[in-house]
């Protein structure tokens, strides 16, 4: 005969022989998958409207980046990206190339070259930004929902460096 707490043992052990997560747990691992699911449609929506470009994804990100954060050393762009620097200064030049990014001179110190959008880079990244509003899952979100959203993702991770409040544009 089986005792209480052997009864309840396997009563918290899954169908994989793993023992069942606390109500907490599983509500956490439910969520990070719906979040992920969003994600990966966007990046696919993402994706598709980047070819109508002609622009790869790592492009649009380079791109998004930059519009996020304003001109930035390549050091921190090859970070960012978990790229080496030097493979990145080919990728670079390509977008360069297309007038969307061109190098500056940091005002601080004359070695390092700062990558920014040009004004046609803008357009793109707006272009794209307005697309996705459009048909992104959180366009059919209601305004107070949108904000609710906004301030929980907020509290997930403020310390994000390409964080909206910091946003040399404003949001939307």
């Amino acid at each position: 005969m089986k005792s209480v707490d052997d009864t309840e043992a396997l009563a918290r052990i899954g169908t994989r022989g793993r023992r069942k997560a606390s109500p907490r747990t599983a509500l956490v691992k439910e969520t990070s998958e719906l979040i992920m699911a969003i994600v990966e449609r966007g990046q696919r929506v993402l994706a598709d409207a980047a070819d109508l470009h002609g622009l790869t994804e790592l492009q649009i990100r380079v791109l998004r980046y930059l519009y996020r954060t304003g001109p930035t050393p390549i050091g921190v762009l090859a970070d960012y990206l978990a790229n080496d620097p030097s493979t990145l200064t080919t990728f670079v030049d390509r977008l360069e190339q297309r007038h969307y990014v061109e190098r500056r001179n940091d005002p601080d110190d004359r070695r390092v070259k700062r990558i920014a959008l040009t004004e046609s880079g803008e357009r793109i990244v707006e272009d794209l930004r307005d697309y996705l509003a459009e048909v992104a899952p959180l366009s059919k979100l209601n305004m107070a929902q949108l904000r609710q959203l906004r301030t929980l993702l907020e509290d997930i991770d403020p310390a994000e460096p390409a964080h909206p409040s910091k946003s040399v544009h404003p949001p939307g």
